[in-house]
């Protein structure tokens, strides 16, 4: 941990921030910001205190929870290179969370009448204050479900404001003429008829609700980006819903495309380039300083994980070397064992069968397994459903004598054989509906395709070969019964699982297998280096130092007859 000023101001250099200044312009900027440290458990602030204070993170880990009514209602883990307290950046503000220092940290800080004047002398800091500001307004007043419990959310943007104020154009001309129509006929055209007054308000009323579809429409679209991907939400209100994302390692560079317009106002795109193509953040404001931050998140990732491996390695080198830190073996035990899940009784196979046999998604065994909406199986079997019913309800009226042109035993036995035609109709679209299943396993994706009596079709891909995974929810009836089609990308091959309750928890679940996963083979094949190196290093430290026989001299093992 850096103690020297001069250590402090160079660890954090690179930090997202001070991303777009150059080396003179960080050495001024940094001299307006002040240091402190916080131990362990150390309150930095409290909910609802006034804010004073912004801070950057140089070193440690800080939580940052909103309670409410005593519990924790949202909370995120931060670390170096992260910034928090941007209350700081309004005036009168109260700080809307409580930050909590989890290990001894160290941090840059400044008070509001600081950062205006730093931004007023550096306008290239300014965008990223906006943008911070912004993203975590946003992410206080915005719910992502699909976002894990220790993901924090280091960037969200909407499109340009530009573009909200293009999309209302139509919608308040339309107002306009509406009211235009109901003065004419009101005042001077038809004085006193209403018939034309109502058609022009019907006209105000439908462009009121374009207004209001547009200004949601433009509010729903999202580009987020964590400590661990970058995600692109879409939605079209009413039509469409889409979720696109890329794992920070799978990227391979970050670009900006602008017009001339777009350089007036300030907006353009953001090219996110990964294994599978580019992800393409449309029309966001400030575009140089975004794909810069995103750029800034990757690059840090990998200086975090390279960090966390060189300690990892060190630890296994003193531990070969019986040089342990007091300590030091309980704390890697216990971090080793943190997370493991708790041993669970798991029900038998006729409660799992019974406890399965509708349901659309269950996890048994770090298996998870889906089976197409309900609204297929519903398809596939209305017509079978009717025809039984239909059966059935004739047969009773036969009992009851309705019919008199055939006899009631005759009619009886045709209506039983409709109505066990039906149910065996009815059973097999059930199994063909129930035996049609996508799955999940921790180590690869599963497309089963059986046909009741017939073939059986398998599709498998390991996790470690998906490039990028996508969801889409089309259709009115796709978004009311949520359903939809996720589209796993695997080398040039394609996998979709089609027609899935919950899309995004679909997505969701892939790829927190699929990070689990790598992140398994991350720990297997550093532990193996670390195992590897240390063995190294301990045969050279025994060269250098081997070890002596009772009488203080090393020993020495020659063949007889060397000498």
């Amino acid at each position: 941990m850096p103690t020297e000023r001069s250590e402090i101001l160079l660890a954090c250099k690179n930090t997202p921030f001070f991303r777009k200044l150059d080396d003179d312009q960080f050495q001024r900027v940094v001299e307006y910001f002040r240091i402190t440290s916080r131990n362990e458990g150390r309150v930095l602030y409290a909910e609802g205190v006034p804010a004073d204070r912004f801070y950057i993170i140089v070193s440690g880990k800080v939580k940052v929870a909103q309670i409410r009514k005593g519990k924790e209602k949202r909370s995120v883990i931060l670390g170096q290179g992260d910034v928090f307290g941007e209350e700081a950046l309004s005036p009168r503000r109260r700080r809307s969370a409580l930050a909590v220092a989890l290990t001894e940290t160290i941090l840059l800080y400044a008070d509001q009448k600081t950062l205006q004047k730093v931004t007023r002398e550096y306008s290239a800091l300014k965008p990223n204050l906006e943008i911070i500001r912004s993203t975590h307004r946003m992410a206080q007043h915005t719910r992502f479900d699909w976002l894990t419990t220790d993901e924090p959310v280091y960037l969200i943007s909407r499109r340009h404001g530009f573009f909200l104020a293009r999309a209302l154009i139509g919608p308040l001309a339309a107002c306009f003429f509406a009211l235009v129509l109901i003065y004419l006929f009101n005042f001077v055209v038809l004085p006193g008829s209403l018939l034309p007054v109502a058609l022009a308000g019907l006209i105000y009323l439908g462009a009121l609700g374009w207004g209001v579809w547009s200004v949601f429409d433009w509010g729903n679209d999202y580009y987020v980006t964590t400590d661990r991907r970058v995600v692109w939400m879409e939605r079209v209100a009413g039509f469409y819903d889409s979720r696109q994302e890329a794992p920070l390692s799978t990227l391979l560079s970050v670009g900006v495309k602008t017009t001339q317009l777009g350089r007036m106002l300030g907006f353009g795109d953001v090219l996110v380039r990964t294994y599978t193509g580019t992800m393409t953040l449309n029309r966001i404001g400030h575009p140089d300083q975004v794909a810069s931050l995103i750029e800034a998140y990757w690059f840090r990732t990998k200086v975090i994980t390279r960090q966390a491996e060189a300690a990892a390695m060190g630890v296994a080198i003193r531990q070969r070397l019986g040089l342990n830190r007091p300590g030091e073996t309980a704390r890697t035990a216990a971090a080793q064992s943190e997370g493991q899940p708790p041993v669970e009784v798991q029900p038998g196979w006729l409660q799992t069968w019974f406890a399965n046999i509708f349901h659309v998604r269950f996890e048994q065994d770090g298996v998870i397994t889906y089976r197409k909406h309900w609204f297929i199986l519903v398809k596939k079997t209305w017509k079978p459903l009717i025809l039984t019913g239909v059966a059935l309800a004739l047969g009773g009226a036969s009992l009851a004598g309705a019919f008199t042109l055939l006899s009631a035993s005759t009619a009886i036995i045709l209506c039983s054989a409709a109505a066990f035609g039906g149910c065996l109709w009815l059973l097999y679209r059930y199994v063909d509906w129930h035996d049609d299943v996508y799955q999940v396993t921790p180590d690869q994706i599963v497309d089963i395709e059986r046909t009741p009596l017939g073939k059986e079709e398998r599709k498998a891909a390991p996790l470690d070969n998906i490039l990028s995974i996508e969801f889409q929810r089309n259709g009115i009836i796709g978004l009311i019964l949520n359903f939809g089609t996720v589209t796993i990308m695997i080398g040039n091959a394609q996998f979709t699982f089609d027609y899935v309750y919950n899309p995004s928890q679909v997505q969701q679940d892939v790829f927190r297998h699929m990070a689990e996963r790598v992140n398994k083979k991350r720990e297997a094949e550093a532990h193996a280096e670390r195992e590897r190196v240390s063995e190294w290093i301990a045969a050279y430290h025994e060269s250098l130092h081997p070890p002596k026989d009772q009488a203080g001299d090393a020993k020495a093992d020659f063949p007889p007859g060397s000498f």
